[in-house]
């Protein structure tokens, strides 16, 4: 493949996973702020597909042309910022795979939350911003959707208006 090519790959998929994680990141932050079940229902829906749609394509796509350019170049992979570069991808890399993971956990129990909500008459639960520890609440969850014996002191409980 061409080195002109190969890089211009390299650096679109750095910006779009880039992008693609702020992006994501900040419109669930913003709707988890809002604590309203049918936009957490939906953003939660999106992000989960960004993630699988830009960001997973991307994050396999920037170390494969990243090792090629390194290859095309005749560099040496002990090269410190190269070494560096491949260390710290393997340590974002191993802190994004437990967020995919709540992302589709926080998912499924939106999804559970808006069904449970259009059960019950569309009634609008409402969710405190901080519990009795001070504990910042992201997304609301009924208390009859934790498993049992789960405090769900991550995710908030919901306590019906």
């Amino acid at each position: 493949m061409d080195y002109l090519l190969l890089k211009w790959l390299h650096i679109m998929s750095s910006t779009i996973l880039f992008g693609a994680g702020v992006g994501s990141a900040f419109h669930l932050f913003a709707c988890s702020l809002r604590r309203r079940v049918d936009g957490l229902a939906t953003t939660t829906r999106n992000v989960v597909l960004a993630d699988w749609l830009l960001t997973t394509p991307a994050a396999v796509l920037q170390p494969v042309t990243g090792v090629w350019l390194v290859q095309q170049m005749g560099l040496p992979y002990s090269t410190p910022w190269i070494a560096w570069s491949l260390g710290l991808y393997a340590l974002a890399i191993a802190c994004w795979l437990p967020v995919v993971a709540l992302q589709i956990r926080m998912e499924k129990v939106a999804a559970a939350a808006q069904r449970r909500r259009a059960g019950a008459g569309g009634v609008r639960p409402h969710v405190p911003l901080v519990d009795g520890a001070g504990l910042r609440r992201l997304l609301p969850v009924p208390p009859d959707l934790l498993a049992d014996g789960e405090q769900g002191p991550a995710l908030g409980r919901v306590k019906e208006a």
